[in-house]
Parts: structure tokens; sequence; C-alpha cells
């Protein structure tokens, strides 16, 4: 398989639990055993996660199951036809079934300056590691962007004690993920915790004296001090190797309900992979972020291979942990022409019910992992309830199951 993520991992994992006895190979561009991302804008960046306790499985693992992991390894070209994988270093290696985990890598912020001392972009281990040495004696830190990544990283920053300036373009914060309700209630809890949340607001200029970042100049022409600046603003999915050897792409590479591509020996999980899901708009195609997203198909694409395939149509669920508050999210919201509120925001234990034509079609849930858990249950299964009973909370939702 191409790349070392996640799903590269759980892949590899999985096919050894289904019984596949074939050599299995990861071939991944970092030099690190496949690790954990999410704990990086967390529990690293605090120095209460070691490197160690960020990887997937120790050394000893992938020997023992005979998983040979290639680190520092560039995949630069496929070739169908003879089954074969170039590498940057000149090795070549054939397939029966090629995995495409690829992953995806951030936006760039495209103003001068972005490349100067105490600007960041998180993503990787390697990443982290600067930023953490960076963060030890910043005081004063600007965020771009309101996402998940964003967010996570402010809430650590302010617990321990920096002063935070959040910027978001948009006019709520995690606006392509959560409800309005949702968005509002965060713009609240960071707020309370000390940050300058600033809405609608576009960064037109990165200030660098001596090669440093000192400020950031706004669209209404205000400046920002900063001694170091974290910019999260999208992420784009690794496809140029699927596109140069033929393989049809969207905003990812397009597979089946079984992670298959048009040939059936490629398959494509995770980050840059896009498959029908049919809890997004009927069936259509969709690219998703996040790491259960990439295990579940990592756990399907292992089934096709073995030889027993089953359909992908797991509903999609997302977590973020800001402050005390756990965020998590079960179906695709967007397409909401209803929500409900189940509980009372105020005590900080609450879900949003959103529904189309009364059917349900997601739940946003803050520390109320039972509704999450509940919610998830109630859209794989095709279960419903009217947005009058998700709201009253004399309903007992597991009835419903």
């Amino acid at each position: 398989m191409i790349g070392g993520g996640q799903a590269a991992a759980q892949l590899a994992i999985s096919l050894r639990a289904d019984g596949y006895n074939a050599p299995v190979r990861i071939l991944g561009q970092e030099v690190e055993l496949p690790y954990q991302r999410p704990p990086l804008s967390k529990g690293f960046l605090k120095r209460e996660t070691s490197e160690a306790q960020l990887e997937l499985r120790p050394a000893d693992f992938w020997s023992a199951q005979q998983i040979e992991i290639m680190r520092d390894m560039r995949a630069i070209s496929i070739d169908r036809d003879q089954k074969q994988v170039t590498c940057a270093d000149g090795s070549l290696w054939t397939y029966d079934h090629l995995v495409l985990a690829t992953g995806s890598r951030n936006r760039v912020l495209a103003l001068e300056g972005h490349n100067a001392d105490g600007v960041f972009s998180l993503r990787s281990l390697e990443d982290a590691r600067r930023l953490r040495e960076a963060f030890a004696t910043a005081r004063d830190i600007v965020v771009i962007g309101g996402g998940f990544i964003g967010l996570e990283f402010a809430g650590v920053a302010r617990k321990l004690g920096r002063s935070v300036t959040i910027l978001e373009m948009a006019d709520r914060l995690m606006a392509r993920a959560v409800g309005a309700q949702i968005s509002d209630w965060y713009l609240k809890l960071h707020v309370a915790h000390g940050a300058d949340v600033r809405l609608n607001s576009g960064v037109t200029a990165l200030n660098v004296k001596a090669g440093r970042i000192v400020s950031v100049t706004l669209a209404d022409a205000t400046t920002v001090p900063c001694d170091l600046l974290v910019y999260g603003i999208g992420a784009m999915a690794n496809l140029e190797i699927a596109k140069a050897c033929g393989l049809d792409t969207g905003a990812g590479i397009r597979v089946n309900t079984f992670m298959q591509t048009a040939d059936p020996h490629v398959l494509a999980i995770g980050d840059c992979a896009e498959s029908p899901n049919r809890y997004f708009h009927a069936g259509a195609f969709l690219r998703l972020e996040s790491v259960q997203n990439a295990v579940d198909q990592a756990k399907c694409a292992a089934q096709t291979i073995s030889g027993s395939p089953r359909a992908f149509e797991v509903v999609p669920w997302f977590w973020s942990d800001q402050f005390e508050a756990k965020l998590q999210i079960a179906g695709l919201s967007a397409a909401a022409t209803q929500q409900v509120v189940r509980g009372t925001p105020e005590s900080g234990r609450f879900s949003v019910f959103y529904f189309i034509a009364d059917k349900l079609i997601a739940v946003d849930s803050v520390n109320m992992a039972s509704d999450h858990l509940l919610a998830r249950r109630l859209l794989a299964g095709g279960r419903n309830l009217t947005p009058d009973q998700a709201a009253d909370l004399t309903t007992d939702i597991k009835t419903f199951l």
C-alpha cells in the first residue's frame, strides 16, 4: 500500500485479523512508524503524550505480524498494466492488490511570509515537534481558521496561559461541520476561556521582521500582534499519483462501496478516497477527513482483498475535544431544514437533532455520549423520531431502536 498513516496501518492490521497470509507492505513517506494524529494538537502539545504513546502499534507488533513497513519511501509512479510501483529511490514493487492511502495535505496560507519563523500548519509529527518547541516560549498566539484543529490548539494554548486570538473568515465557527447552535455555543465557550474570537475576519498580510512573524493585518486594516501563528484553512487530497496512472478522481480518488477504483486491483481508503455515501445527498460521492472514516474504510478494503467483500455503509461520525467539552457528531447535517435541541446548552450537556422533512439526518452532541451512540444506531438502522419527540426529554430514544 502507498501511505503510512492510520488508514494504511488499520488495513494491514485488519488483513492479518481476517486471515490474509500473503505479504503485506506499507510504503510510507514519513520516517516514523504509523502513529495517531489527533493527540498532536492536544496531549502531545501539552507534553502529556509521548512519541511512544502516539504509535498505533510498537515495532515488534509489525514484525510479529510480518507486516513490512518501508519508511522514508516515496512512491512516484504506478504501472497498472505491469502491476508495479516505482519509488523515488529507484526501487520497484509488484503487487496483486494496491491500496492508495495517500492521505491529504494542508492548504498553504497564500500570503507572503507564510514560511517565516513562528508560522505553523499542523499535520505531521514533525510539524508537532517544531510547534511544541516554539510554543514553549510563545506568548501572543494567532490562530487562523475556526475549524477543529485550530480550535483544539487554541483551547490548549489558553489553558496553558497564552494570549489567543482566533480569526475566522466565516460568520461562525466550524461552519462546515456543525449547525449554527453548536457554533454559537463553542464561540461562547472560547470567549469564556479568554480567547479573542473574531468572525468574518480575513487576514490580508503577515508582518515579518528579521525573518519572524510579529503581527497580522486584517481586511479592516487592524493589526493583531503575535509571536506564533497557527493556521488551519482546510486540506486537499493527495491525488497526483492516482491521476498520473489514469484513475478517476474528483475531490478524492473515486472508489465504489467496496473501496475499489475502476481498476479492481487498485483500492483507495482514508482522506484521499471519495466514495458513494448513502448518508450524503442520496448516495453522492463524498470525501471525509476523519480517523474513524479511515479506520472503517480500511476494514472494508481488507474484506474486499480477503475475498469476503461487504459494502461500506457506515454512518459518518467525528469528535473534537475543546476545553472540558467533548463534541461528537453522527451523520451529516449540512442539508438540514430543521433542528431541535435536546437538553439545556447552559448546562454544558445537550444535543442538536437535524432533520429534512421530519427525517433524522444527523445529531451533534456536547458531553452527551449516550445521545451520540443512540444517534449512530438510529441513523444506521434507518429508524426515525419526530422533531418534537427528539426535543422532549421524557421521550426514551432507546425505544426507537
